[in-house]
Parts: C-alpha cells; structure tokens; sequence
C-alpha cells in the first residue's frame, strides 16, 4: 500500500462509488486510484506552467 493515498471515509462509500473512475483516482484514494503527485497535475500539461509554490 502507498503512504500517499486516502483511505475511502465509511460515510462517504457511497458518494465516492458514484463518481467517475478518472475523479476518484485524481483524488487519490485507495480504492482504484493514486494521488496525484504535487506539481504533476493537469496544470503541468499546459505551455506556461512555472512551477508549485
């Protein structure tokens, strides 16, 4: 198991069941997904990124 990720809170099973594949990895819990690394986001993928401060 990875230190990085969140375990799924028991009352919010249901919630995070609902949502898209894609999001709850982006959220990064345990449960089908990883977090996402600071500064390797979507932000990063666009022509002007300058870095996390």
């Amino acid at each position: 198991m990875k230190k990085n990720l969140k375990p799924v809170p028991t009352e919010k099973k249901k919630s995070l069941g609902k949502l898209p594949k894609k999001v709850r990895n982006k959220m990064g819990y345990m449960k089908d997904g990883g977090g996402v690394a600071r500064g390797m986001g979507a932000a990063t993928q666009g022509g002007k990124f300058k870095g996390v401060f």
